[in-house]
């Protein structure tokens, strides 16, 4: 695993990834299952196709999909953004949920995901000049945005208030998860692109270039110190 970050462009070789024990092994067993599922689909998203899975390409950007286990899928998703908020390791300092951790962590232990209004799921996926690199892992720093809700009542006028959310996102696999942390069904938001609880899923297709500002590290792909640290994972690999 190669770290690297907007503000330190030297770039860091972590032998092994980065691991730190969090859970007991019933936990472990049970976050695994979930794992297994979204490890498959996952894979699949990368090839675009499956034995399992429906994929349609209507538009050149989006691809279409449908078989999705929602169930298994949304909870291995809040899986690994509930160990990223209580996590102690300082990379990912920037995934804290506040309130949402305990409520996270007790559908987590029910083993039932949510409806699709609550935490909503949106997927991208990832390509550099067209090609799909699965080992992209990414992580992201906390969006926020503000949504009017009216409150009707029966003795006074109804009440306007503004309400904060957040969105939480990582990449794995190539692929990045965008989450709305919110467990209130007056979120007004268009699901059509959402993980939809039929098991129907729009991703979109970006090019990851178009993430990056003029002093990321990607901009140094072809820079001698890019390539040779690549060569030494290579090497170290076989």
């Amino acid at each position: 695993m190669v770290v690297i970050s907007l503000k330190d462009t030297k770039l860091k070789l972590i032998q092994g990834g980065i691991k730190e024990k969090l859970l007991c092994h019933n936990c472990e067993q049970k976050f695994s299952k979930w794992e297994n599922f979204l490890k498959k689909d996952l894979v699949d998203f990368g090839k675009k196709q499956s034995k399992y899975l429906t994929f349609s390409f209507g538009d050149e950007n989006i691809i279409q999909i449908t078989g999705i286990r929602y169930n298994e899928f949304k909870l291995a998703i809040l899986s690994i953004l509930w160990r990223l908020s209580v996590s102690s390791h300082r990379y990912f300092c920037l995934y804290k949920l506040g309130v949402y951790e305990e409520k996270i962590r007790h559908i987590l232990l029910s083993g039932i995901a949510p409806d699709e209004s609550i935490y909503p799921i949106i997927i991208t996926r990832h390509e550099i000049e067209k090609e799909f690199y699965s080992g992209i892992i990414m992580q992201f720093p906390p969006k926020y945005f503000r949504q009017l809700f009216t409150i009707q009542t029966y003795t006074i006028p109804p009440i306007k208030i503004k309400q904060l959310f957040a969105i939480q996102a990582f990449t794995i696999w190539g692929h990045t998860f965008k989450i709305i942390v919110n467990d209130n069904n007056c979120l007004k938001i268009n699901l059509g692109r959402y993980l939809r609880k039929s098991g129907y899923l729009k991703i979109k297709t970006q090019e990851l270039i178009e993430l990056m500002s003029e002093d990321s590290v990607l901009k140094r792909i072809d820079d001698q110190d890019v390539n040779d640290i690549y060569e030494k994972m290579i090497n170290e690999s076989e």
